[in-house]
């Protein structure tokens, strides 16, 4: 049966479906072997799997490729990471479009204004609060400590 065709019965049956990331081909090999229905393939997993961090080093050709490999390795449907699309809506329209050749079952993209902080990287604040909110902040607090 179709990848395709076999996630979208699955997703239609009532209750939960577990899919057990994978971040390369042969875990996606193991995830098949456990008896698990379908596997998902992590963008980050397979960035930190090649020595780099999940920051968008790895690009989208080197991406599509693991996805070809990971579909043609197993025979259960392959979901995908697709991060933020690799670029802007026309570079997203095309990502689409190679995801679609690897054969991969369905894929998730990531809609962001602004560079997300990836849970495995130093946190900082995603917008920097403005001037005026440390003066407010200020004003707030009693003027006077009490003395024992």
């Amino acid at each position: 049966m179709n990848p395709r065709k076999k996630l979208r019965e699955l997703l239609a049956k009532p209750g939960y479906v577990v899919v057990p990331g994978a971040y390369d081909t042969l875990t996606a090999r193991l995830v098949q072997g456990a008896g698990f229905d379908a596997v998902y393939l992590t963008g980050g997993g397979y960035s930190r799997s090649n020595g780099y961090p999940d920051i968008g080093l790895i690009t989208m050709s080197e991406v599509t490729q693991w996805i070809s490999r990971t579909v043609d390795a197993v025979d259960i449907p392959v979901i995908a990471d697709m991060d933020a699309g690799y670029g802007n809506a026309l570079n997203v329209v095309r990502s689409v479009r190679e995801y679609e050749k690897t054969g991969v079952s369905a894929f998730h993209l990531r809609t962001r204004c602004r560079r997300r902080n990836a849970a495995t990287t130093r946190a900082s604040r995603s917008s920097p609060r403005p001037r005026w909110w440390a003066r407010s902040r200020r004003r707030r607090t009693p003027a006077a400590t009490p003395t024992w």
